[in-house]
């Protein structure tokens, strides 16, 4: 099948990478499962080898939503959709979710999954291998807005062989598991990190107020590298959820 390079579609293709994905997924009877871009299936069907209580499939590309139709499983739903709008909460309470993300479109999927923190219960995706270990690590504004309220485990490493067409960068697969259940305005809390991780080498007190700094314990010449992603979220509590911050930037 012909694929479309402005999807960014790299077809995983290696049986034991995909049965490896699927063990570490390990769903369980009363799980609901969402699986973003399924492609033509080879995960899927290591998947579906487990019990459990339904599967979503959520694929942008109509025609490869039509070749998946060959999966004749009751617990199987399709949903022709777009990953970065979808609205995960509209199926159940508590989803797990999972794929094999495209590379050009990792970051509008991931912003969405946190965005439905409230209704999933975990993540496990496959990305392009840097941008996977940045969001472990690297203190930048998709790794805080994950690491705000998701623990970010690095389970493998998939060499670019095991997918067509062949990248040429490896990806990495990781769990996202839920550790906080801050209630706050996801989407306020995403632009205020997008305004604080403007000029990123700029102290913070050039940002933010300095007396809110000072009575959080965080030194006001310090700069966004230097903070954990609990340090923003006291931050947007304290001020930017009251209003009170806006950034000075």
């Amino acid at each position: 099948m012909r694929l479309k390079k402005s999807l960014g579609q790299h077809i995983l293709i290696s049986r034991g990478v995909c049965q490896a994905i699927a063990e570490f997924l390990n769903p369980e009877e009363e799980d609901v499962l969402i699986e973003i871009g399924p492609g033509t299936g080879s995960l899927t069907i290591e998947v579906l080898k487990f019990n459990f209580k339904r599967l979503h499939l959520v694929e942008i590309d109509q025609k490869m939503l039509e070749k998946l139709l060959f999966i004749e499983d009751k617990r199987v739903y399709f949903h022709h959709a777009d990953a970065t709008s979808f609205d995960f909460c509209s199926l159940n309470s508590e989803v797990r979710v999972f794929g094999n993300l495209p590379y050009c479109a990792w970051s509008g999927i991931i912003v969405n999954f946190i965005l439905h923190k409230n209704c999933i219960k975990d993540g496990l995706f496959l990305l392009q291998k840097e941008v996977a270990q940045n969001l472990q690590k690297e203190s930048s504004l998709m790794s805080v807005f994950v690491r705000s309220f998701f623990k970010v485990e690095y389970l493998m490493t998939v060499p670019g062989r095991f997918f067509r067409p062949v990248p040429r960068v490896q990806s990495g697969l990781i769990r996202l598991q839920k550790h906080k259940d801050t209630e706050l305005d996801l989407k306020s809390y995403l632009r205020f990190l997008k305004e604080v991780f403007k000029k990123p080498k700029a102290q913070l007190c050039k940002k933010l107020d300095a007396e809110l700094l000072e009575s959080l314990g965080i030194e006001p010449t310090k700069r966004v590298h230097e903070l954990k992603p609990e340090d923003f979220l006291r931050l947007f509590l304290e001020g930017g959820q009251r209003g009170e911050l806006p950034p000075r930037l």
